[in-house]
């Protein structure tokens, strides 16, 4: 399942030769030669050898780290100053790093590799009344620095990091110093003579920036039970900013994954690897029932060897399940049933704590007693405390009813006066 998976996913890339057998071992290297002796194309080959390989934070960072970028990237521009040519520096990889709707969301601490290269051309000719110029390299040198939040980290393509907010910007900066030095020569009776020697020195910069943020692990979770009824257990999970979560009993399971995993590309003709986040909800039940809105609603039967495991990009967590319960009613009852509109209507609480209680668009808190206005069309009134509610159905008459029914009385008894009538005449 797990090559199915991997090759699905990799179907994004193109043929990428960088996969090698040799860094496979045991049946996944058996699987790999195997392909290589298959009349496929290249590039199908490369995509069954690709779904081999098990790419976690790590593995991607030591891919993107064995790449030999003797060369920009095609979207990567080069500087030139004097005879520093073709000069960049580009930030490559973050690990650990996840790609979410275009922002890089990293661990609290991970590496950052950088490549850069320039070249040094000198100049092939003569200068000015020079019969022959001379030049040569003095002194060649250059310099990484790596900052994060423009604090100075390190000086290596391989760094380093731990964050402490929640917004982090790194750069990487590329300094060259080149000295050279320039014989000119100049005609002295027929011969082209040595006349004198200058040093000249050229300074590059270059920069590259990646803006990223610090993965939010904060799931503000919660479980509770609030209802045992017979045999089944009703309870309640929340959880937010996570990858999945997993709920288990003896006898039943379930799991929901909000994120799938894939492989995003970039810096062609390289193709670095960033793992990147799609949310699609998917899940999974057992001998469960599950109701999901904005918190995890379950019924079960067993509730024996309760486990859960929340999941970030990074970690998985657990959790505790608390199933103790403590019976709590709301019972909450009018003084009648039927209001005309505008009477008050006197509701009676009898709860242990105060509770919310709501009628049409209006909304009390108390303990024991609260009065509404009855209003026409309105006919229940709502408790609530946590997951406990109670309600009560009344009937409201409006002015407009009234006068119906009047209407209605006054028509019934001419009908049945004048069916009365009939009758005696006819008899």
């Amino acid at each position: 399942m797990r090559y199915l998976l991997l090759f699905l996913i990799l179907l994004i890339l193109p043929s990428v030769n960088a996969f090698s057998c040799s860094d496979l071992d045991g049946e996944e290297r058996e699987y790999c030669e195997e392909i290589k002796q298959m009349d496929i194309p290249q590039e199908e080959q490369d995509y069954l050898i690709a779904s081999l390989f098990d790419l976690a934070f790590e593995d991607i960072f030591d891919y993107n780290k064995d790449i030999n970028f003797n060369e920009a990237p095609d979207d990567v521009e080069t500087e030139d100053e004097g005879y520093i040519k073709d000069a960049w520096v580009k930030i490559i990889s973050i690990s650990t790093g996840i790609l979410i709707d275009d922002t890089i969301f990293i661990d609290d601490s991970g590496k950052i590799l950088t490549r850069f290269n320039y070249e040094i051309e000198l100049p092939d000719g003569t200068e000015g009344s020079d019969c022959k110029t001379k030049y040569s390299v003095v002194d060649e040198d250059s310099d990484l620095n790596i900052y994060k939040n423009n604090n100075l980290i390190g000086h290596n393509e391989i760094t380093n990091f731990n964050i402490y907010s929640n917004e982090n910007q790194f750069k990487s900066r590329l300094k060259v110093r080149l000295r050279t030095k320039v014989k000119h020569y100049r005609w002295d009776d027929g011969d082209c003579e040595y006349h004198h020697k200058e040093y000249r020195t050229h300074t590059l910069y270059s920069y590259d920036y990646v803006n990223t943020e610090r993965l939010n692990e904060d799931f503000n979770f919660d479980f509770k039970i609030i209802k045992k009824y017979l045999d089944t257990t009703k309870g309640i999970l929340k959880a937010e900013n996570f990858k999945n979560l997993e709920l288990e009993f003896e006898d039943s399971s379930y799991t929901y994954n909000r994120f799938l995993t894939e492989l995003d590309y970039s810096l062609l003709p390289y193709y670095a690897l960033t793992l990147k986040g799609i949310q699609q909800d998917s899940e999974v039940s057992n001998n469960i029932f599950i109701e999901r809105d904005d918190e995890i609603k379950f019924s079960v039967k067993n509730t024996d060897d309760c486990r859960i495991t929340i999941s970030s990009f990074f970690e998985d967590y657990e959790y505790d399940c608390d199933l103790s319960y403590e019976e709590k009613e709301i019972d909450i009852e009018t003084d009648k049933i039927i209001y005309d509109e505008n009477e008050i209507i006197k509701v009676f609480i009898d709860s242990s704590e105060e509770v919310e209680v709501t009628y049409g668009d209006e909304t009390q808190y108390s303990e024991n007693y609260v009065e509404f206005f009855a209003k026409s069309n309105v006919n229940k009134i709502t408790a609530e405390s946590g997951y406990i509610e109670d309600y009560e159905i009344i009937n409201v008459k409006s002015k407009k009813n009234k006068g119906v029914l009047f209407s209605l009385g006054i028509f019934v008894s001419i009908n049945y006066l004048i069916l009365k009538v009939f009758k005696v005449k006819c008899a």
